[in-house]
């Protein structure tokens, strides 16, 4: 399920939904996914049934860590009787399997015919788009860059001999951490 990229009311009343309804809750952390719980329920956002608080709503449910450094290993060992109760897989921010953990998940639910929905919202790659300003052009997602110097030249200067066939914009995730020097590189590998 996504989860809002910076304003809170930026949920849709789908996910909300899903919110109330679930028993499991697979999450990046659990205590982001926690804190946005109980954000919403602060907000009034998210309204719970009468005679029920905050706490005891967030304590009803279970929280497993499902992110890309487990996702193998929370997949094996799924239970079939887990899947008797409502799931929810809840991204950190943003949507699922968009340079986050998830694509592993829906492969299982599809290999092993369990139903399953996938939630519109949130998404930094379709806000950056929109908010550049470029006109509706092809372009490429990147996802993160390398972490590491070389590979990240190396993946730019890549991504600049692209066979498109015409003129494209290139969209790549950076971490704030590393946001100067890949604008840094950028600046020295792709003057214009």
């Amino acid at each position: 399920m996504p989860t809002p990229i910076g304003n809170l009311e930026d949920i849709t009343f789908r996910a909300l939904e899903w919110l109330k309804r679930a028993h499991i809750i697979l999450c990046e952390d659990s205590r982001v996914s926690k804190r946005l719980l109980h954000l919403l329920i602060e907000r009034q956002l998210l309204t719970l049934p009468a005679g029920v608080d905050s706490q005891s709503f967030i304590e009803s449910k279970q929280f497993i860590p499902f992110h890309s450094h487990n996702q193998n290993d929370v997949i094996a060992n799924l239970q079939p009787s887990m899947f008797e109760k409502h799931i929810l897989y809840l991204s950190d921010a943003g949507t699922p399997c968009i340079s986050d953990p998830g694509a592993k998940l829906i492969s299982y639910a599809i290999a092993h015919q369990l139903p399953f929905d996938v939630l519109p919202g949130a998404c930094a790659l379709n806000v950056a788009f929109c908010g550049s300003g470029v006109e509706s052009t092809p372009f490429v997602f990147a996802g993160f860059l390398p972490h590491k110097k070389l590979e990240r030249h190396s993946k730019l200067m890549r991504l600049t001999h692209l066979r498109m066939g015409e003129a494209y914009s290139v969209i790549c995730y950076e971490s704030p951490h590393r946001i100067l020097d890949t604008l840094a590189d950028i600046g020295l590998l792709l003057p214009s």
